[in-house]
């Protein structure tokens, strides 16, 4: 498809400086540049592609349109499988989706879970915690007027169960310590308060509606020819289904659910199914 591809993506990129191995794997399309992209429909469909995308080394994986990978108590959906087998190896995940919670809260958790497993780990659990949202946004404002009213130091106590955490809370509250102390003291159980309670760091939320700065968005057409190279083989391809076989066969690749040729006379690039 000329000019974008439908489908959601999934893009891996490699470490510095790794290549692809000679020999036997240079079948192994994940090998090919130091940055991948690859459909999701393609590769969720595909157990073979699955285990080559495993079995690369990968500095960091970007899903696009994550909200489409589908898990539950009962069922895990292949795509939300692969993903997750791919999670468990890569350093650095990052899952884009406009709609975090549009599908309710049950996919917000099933990301969530992706990005950290040991945090996220029961949907009951976090049901139950996001009850109590309010309480821990209220707690982190009376923290920062800590030492102050007995009620803010209450209001503190009420959201924090972890000895650790009391403890800051006691320094921070003390009429003992000084200034430093208490700096130290906010700035640890605030962090506390961050990651142990709600999507903490690992959700951020970002539109152009709320950050400043965009330029406004203006369409620029730019009609371009394809190469000669290209027009050869997309005229033989219209006279010739065979030898979409053959380019295949020499490239290694699978063949395509659907195949496109270039129109000179409308400049579109039909989908020939």
């Amino acid at each position: 498809m000329a000019g974008g591809i439908a489908a959601p993506l999934l893009a891996g990129s490699h470490p510095a400086g790794r290549t692809a191995e000679p020999g036997p794997r240079r079948c192994q399309p994940f090998e090919a540049g130091q940055l991948i992209l690859a459909s999701q429909d393609w590769l969720f469909a595909d157990p073979h592609r699955q285990a080559q995308a495993e079995a690369c080394d990968w500095d960091l994986l970007i899903v696009d349109e994550a909200h489409h990978l589908e898990w539950s108590e009962e069922r895990v959906g292949p795509g939300y499988a692969c993903v997750e087998r791919l999670a468990g190896s890569v350093p650095g995940i990052l899952l884009l989706t406009a709609t975090p919670e549009q599908m309710g809260q049950e996919s917000h958790f099933t990301r969530l879970r992706l990005l950290d497993p040991d945090r996220y780990h029961s949907l009951a659990d976090f049901q139950e915690e996001e009850r109590h949202y309010i309480e821990v946004a209220e707690a982190i404002d009376a923290l920062e007027r800590l030492p102050g009213q007995e009620e803010d130091r209450q209001r503190v106590a009420a959201v924090i169960h972890e000895a650790d955490s009391q403890a800051l809370l006691d320094t921070l509250a003390s009429s003992e310590s000084d200034a430093a102390q208490r700096d130290a003291a906010r700035d640890q159980l605030r962090d506390q308060l961050l990651d142990r309670h709600g999507t903490g760091r690992v959700m951020f939320r970002n539109s152009r509606r709320h950050v400043g700065g965009f330029p406004e968005r203006r369409l620029h057409v730019e009609h371009l020819e394809p190469p000669a190279a290209y027009r050869r083989v997309l005229r033989r391809l219209s006279r010739d289904e065979d030898y979409l076989d053959e380019l295949l066969i020499e490239s290694g690749l699978d063949h395509p659910r659907c195949w496109s040729i270039w129109t000179p006379c409308t400049g579109h690039w039909p989908t020939i199914p």
